[in-house]
């Protein structure tokens, strides 16, 4: 019986949506026009939403990149910073970095349940010589990797997602582009001198990632 209704139902809307066809419906409020690549699928289409982070221990850049086709801007950012208290909290510097990491990765959780990302962009890692460095570096991508299980990630090295915003690759010049181009650039400047940079390379590498074709797959199957 249920799959019989179900089936009666099923040809009543075929039925009604080939009706619309053959009178030639006007399009949807929201919806675009027929010579533009995508159209909305519904009047409530979720903009494709981008996590973007340039890793660190000390310090972690998020920024959001929320985008349409033909149109994104940054709606969101966010900062981590940790400091080194082995001798402050009388503890190895092992029990610290381990503390810090832990920090770090409530952090991540809470972000990613909160921004629930369809996609994320990281600076990709370099390797410091400073041997310090180097394990912080390390501990910071274990816990995004362990953060980011299931969501695609894409990575782009410093100079490839700044030459998208300015020929020149130069960092100064890639933010500067970012203020002068990119929509919602502004709540960048609120935050502190220190941490700014953090988060400009978190949205510089997210708005990198609409170019890439893992961007344009999300795209494709969102709207149509």
């Amino acid at each position: 019986m249920l799959r019989r209704e179900i089936r009666r139902s099923r040809l009543v809307c075929l039925s009604t949506m080939k009706q619309r066809r053959s009178r030639g419906s006007t399009p949807r409020r929201g919806t675009m026009k027929k010579n533009e690549p995508y159209q909305f699928v519904g009047r409530e289409a979720r903009p494709v939403v981008i996590l973007g982070i340039d890793p660190g221990l000390a310090s972690l850049g998020v920024a959001v990149v929320a985008g349409i086709p033909g149109s994104r801007s940054i709606t969101e950012a966010r900062i981590f910073r940790s400091t080194p208290s082995a001798k402050k909290l009388s503890v190895a510097k092992a029990d610290d970095r381990f503390r810090r990491a832990r920090e770090l990765a409530a952090f991540m959780a809470a972000a990613v349940a909160e921004i629930r990302p369809d996609l994320v962009a990281i600076e990709a890692m370099s390797w410091p010589r400073n041997q310090t460095a180097v394990v912080s570096i390390a501990l910071s991508w274990g816990v995004l990797a362990a953060a980011l299980v299931g969501l695609p990630v894409v990575q782009a090295q410093p100079k490839v997602w700044r030459r998208h915003h300015d020929p020149s690759g130069s960092e100064s010049a890639a933010h500067g582009s970012i203020d002068d181009v990119e929509r919602g650039s502004s709540q960048l400047r609120e935050f502190k001198a220190a941490d700014r940079p953090h988060v400009y390379d978190a949205a510089g590498v997210a708005l990198w990632a609409t170019s890439t074709d893992e961007y344009m797959s999300i795209v494709r199957g969102r709207f149509s």
